[in-house]
């Protein structure tokens, strides 16, 4: 039987090519023949949707990365509040940067809040000193009127308080406000072991600074001791009812707002736009600045040489431990030793220069 066919009969299912399985034919990747739908447009159809249907238009995953997969530093995953975003931030204390709930990086304070803290506690202590002025002058007018009018002891200690108040409370609005909060942002936080470190540094401060203030005094041939020293408003306090209020002022109101703004805002700012060893500067510069009580250059230099040792030495002690415990214990114990002498010396009627106290300055 010959091979050859007639043209006109039928084809031989032998003769069709083998396709397999229509199941297993891919859909096609070019473009639709204009007017007809793709082939992988299922909308109107009864054939059940593919895998891919389901992805496609679905929102970017909002989800916690996959575990072992941390996102790379510098990239943000999109949506993820909280995540953390970056891991390179080396000149901060918690050395990362999340998210909040607008998608912006915090922390994100800088040297501005600086700046803007200093005019926020300028602005409390003026809007404080003109209300007591006002509650002084009701009491007492033809006093205040005086050239020579000293302020009272109360006078005093409420503004100080003020003062104390607005130092530690901006510190707190801006970690609030651009940070990750006060523990992670100032190191904020403290452990038991803080109050013995504290007490020898305080100690050893003390000495270091009664050491520092009677060589820059031989120095500069400093000859009145008291115009080296910050203590008179205690001595003006000791005969009064205000000396306890004057005394938590000194030995835990001013550790404490000044290590939150000086040790916390000052030096973390500084040291995340320029570094720790600046920071440290930075702060323990102003710390020394914002003591300085006016006199004879000789007073001037001797007071700010010996405090520069004191925020020197609560500098380093914050930037080594990360937490604000030990500086604060530290501030605290000084600040006690200078009180107990200053009264001690104050009832004796005794100079301090005479029992073996050079100077006695508050930090």
């Amino acid at each position: 039987m010959s091979d050859f066919t007639n043209p006109s009969d039928p084809p031989r299912p032998e003769d069709q090519p083998t396709v397999g399985d229509p199941a297993d034919l891919a859909a096609p990747t070019g473009d639709p023949i204009e007017g007809m739908p793709h082939p992988t447009d299922r909308a109107g159809t009864d054939s059940p949707p593919s895998p891919s249907d389901a992805l496609r238009g679905a929102p970017w995953p909002t989800g916690p990365p996959l575990s072992g997969f941390p996102t790379p530093p510098g990239v943000s995953t999109p949506g993820h509040v909280g995540s953390i975003v970056e891991t390179g931030a080396a000149n901060t204390l918690s050395g990362v940067q999340r998210l909040d709930d607008n998608g912006r990086l915090r922390p994100r304070w800088g040297m501005g809040d600086i700046a803007l803290g200093a005019l926020f506690v300028g602005v409390v202590l003026v809007v404080a000193m003109f209300v007591l002025a006002i509650v002084e002058a009701s009491l007492d007018g033809s006093a205040v009127a005086t050239e020579d009018y000293i302020a009272p002891v109360w006078f005093v200690v409420m503004g100080g308080f003020f003062q104390q108040g607005a130092m530690a409370a901006w510190p707190l609005l801006v970690s609030r406000w651009k940070g990750l909060g006060p523990a992670a942002d100032w190191g904020w936080r403290a452990v038991w072991a803080d109050l013995g470190i504290g007490a020898g540094v305080g100690v050893a401060m003390v000495i270091g600074a009664g050491l520092v203030s009677f060589a820059l005094g031989m120095a500069v041939s400093l000859e009145d001791q008291g115009e080296a020293s910050n203590t008179e408003f205690l001595q003006d306090a000791a005969n009064t009812p205000w000396i306890v209020p004057m005394i938590l002022m000194v030995v835990i109101g001013a550790p404490i707002s000044e290590e939150l703004f000086f040790r916390g805002l000052v030096l973390r700012t500084v040291q995340k736009r320029f570094g720790l060893a600046i920071g440290v500067a930075a702060s323990s510069v102003l710390f020394t600045a914002v003591h300085f009580q006016g006199g004879t250059w000789q007073g001037a230099v001797v007071l700010l040489g010996s405090l520069s040792v004191v925020g020197t030495c609560l500098g380093v002690l914050a930037a080594k431990t990360g937490r604000l415990g030990p500086s604060i214990a530290a501030h605290m114990t000084f600040n006690l030793i200078g009180v107990a002498l200053t009264l001690a010396s104050d009832a004796a009627n005794v100079d301090p220069a005479m029992v073996g106290i050079t100077l006695l300055s508050l930090g």
